[in-house]
């Protein structure tokens, strides 16, 4: 991945920006911290020094699978429903390769990435780990570097993509959460094995790939969308 000839790279691909625009409007990047203004960006948040531009065509075939599931194929899941209340959502095959390699070389592009929607992903000595993993295709074992996939429920309008944060689980794992509109995937980056009980939507390489809701008006994400929209800064947006 040595190169001088960069090109503008896509650390979540544009397809995800470009699927939550609202017809005839302009993305806007945009945050609640004081003094700093909406910017627009209408192909979503590109960064132009982290891959060559032979480098970034080696990431097409993950980002155009992870488009085509997650977004391409939204209705082709069935549902999980349980006393009238959707569950979660399921299809009977995907390629587990490249879903997972997908959801790695998202969180290497964000660490090594300095655009300011990235700043908060310091994987620290994991980084050269993924970087290694993404070089060689590499997506591990089940319950190395596992991801939970989640969608988001309970809204009909376009959910906007989120600054990938760091978090605890209650066992206290360390895992980066990634957004990428209606789904987000948490990616553990932890020696620790994951306890059976906190299980919930992990992508396996057998078997359908099961994607749980959760309701987004009873989300913190939520909160932090509103808190968003309410700044100053945003006021004319």
């Amino acid at each position: 991945m040595e190169s001088t000839d960069f090109g503008k790279s896509h650390v979540i691909p544009e397809s995800f920006f470009l699927h939550r625009k609202v017809q005839g409007e302009t993305a806007i990047l945009t945050t609640n911290k004081k003094g700093v203004h909406p910017k627009k960006r209408p192909i979503g948040e590109y960064d132009t020094e982290i891959l060559c531009k032979k480098c970034e065509k080696e990431f097409n075939a993950w980002d155009s699978y992870g488009k085509e599931l997650l977004i391409n194929k939204y209705s082709d899941f069935k549902t999980i429903e349980e006393n009238g209340s959707t569950l979660g959502y399921y299809i009977e095959s995907f390629d587990y390769v490249k879903l997972k390699m997908f959801f790695i070389s998202v969180l290497w592009r964000a660490s090594v990435s300095k655009r300011d929607l990235y700043k908060k992903v310091a994987l620290g000595p994991h980084e050269n780990i993924l970087r290694e993993m993404v070089t060689e295709a590499n997506p591990g074992s089940k319950d190395n570097y596992d991801v939970q996939l989640f969608r988001f429920s309970g809204v009909d309008y376009p959910i906007p993509i989120l600054m990938p944060v760091e978090i605890r689980s209650s066992y206290g794992l360390r895992y980066y959460r990634v957004y990428l509109g209606d789904h987000f995937y948490d990616i553990k980056v932890d020696k620790q094995k994951t306890p059976k009980n906190h299980n919930l939507g992990i992508i396996e390489k057998t078997g359908k790939l099961w994607i749980p809701t959760v309701n987004f008006r009873e989300s913190q994400e939520y909160e932090i969308i509103k808190a968003v929209a309410n700044a100053p800064t945003n006021k004319n947006i």
